[in-house]
């Protein structure tokens, strides 16, 4: 046995997991919008599980049906359906997904699932899990893209283009714009652009909560009591007392992202592909979301 396999499994926390399918809520978000901040703010309580990326590349047996690739609501796809219900019943181990879970000897009665790989899937996951309840984290596409390009995210712009359900359902009016861009960071706007406009379609018709990365750092408190009213979850205070240490995956800073465009060319540009998606509607020409946003309305 490897030395790294084996420190995995003592490290791994023992621990019952009690909870039901209905006990969990998934929270989704493009990379580096901080939904990991959020997950870890949300599992402070010792009674809730924190369940981290079941389809990150750690994981065997992922259904790789829904790893950044958009699936239709009438899709049948029997592997992801028994991969995800066990997920969402809190069925399922392993040592990547419960990286988070430092405590051992624990009773979980509820689940936060992190993913920020099933953006494009939540038509299907409506569909199949209707009864699921769903965080939806949202941060300025100009921080996300900046954030990914100096992480050297993939380029995954090629890949929507190529899934000819995605594009029929979203990108049919978008294809001759998406393929003229051709400067990076042009491109990775407009893949965060894609993503957001897609789950918030997805989202719209049925509801879920739609966090503000912005309004979790301005007031964190409101934020988080707002989501566990959603959920039906009680609110613990204690939890405001490590608002300061954010997740080493999650900056915090909110600088206006007109100082991280480099001149009047980029930014009209970057506007233009963020109103062509409708993301101008959440946000425009400021750091922060319009206030007036309201999620019942998106597909109006």
């Amino acid at each position: 046995m490897k030395l790294d396999t084996a420190y995995r499994l003592l490290s791994h926390p023992f621990y019952l997991d009690v909870g039901k399918g209905n006990d969990a809520a998934l929270l989704v978000g493009c990379g580096r919008s901080g939904t990991s901040w959020l997950g870890d703010l949300l599992c402070f309580p010792r009674s809730i599980r924190s369940v981290f990326e079941p389809l990150g590349s750690h994981v065997g047996g992922r259904p790789m049906s829904l790893v950044d690739t958009y699936s239709a609501p009438d899709a049948e796809d029997a592997e992801a359906y028994r991969f995800l219900s066990d997920v969402f019943a809190g069925n399922f181990r392993h040592w990547w997904t419960d990286l988070d879970n430092k405590s051992h000897f624990c009773v979980y009665r509820r689940r936060v699932i992190k993913e920020i790989r099933l953006m494009m899937g939540l038509d299907w996951i409506r569909q199949n899990f209707p009864a699921l309840k769903i965080i939806l984290v949202l941060r300025h596409p100009v921080m996300v893209a900046k954030s990914q390009m100096r992480g050297g995210w993939p380029d995954l712009l090629d890949s929507f283009l190529s899934q000819e359900i995605l594009v029929a359902n979203y990108l049919s009016d978008h294809v001759s714009f998406i393929e003229e861009l051709t400067d990076p960071f042009s491109r990775k706007v407009a893949k965060v652009c894609i993503e957001m406009s897609c789950v918030l379609s997805a989202l719209s018709p049925v509801g879920g909560k739609v966090v503000f990365y912005e309004d979790l750092i301005r007031d964190p408190e409101d934020c988080l009591n707002s989501i566990n009213t959603f959920l039906g979850w009680d609110f613990d205070e204690k939890v405001l007392s490590i608002i300061g240490r954010r997740s080493s995956k999650t900056n915090m800073a909110v600088p206006a992202e007109d100082r991280l465009l480099k001149n009047q060319k980029e930014r009209d540009q970057v506007y233009e592909i963020i109103k062509r998606f409708g993301l101008s509607r959440v946000y425009n020409k400021t750091p922060f979301p319009d206030e007036g946003f309201d999620l019942s309305n998106w597909g109006d």
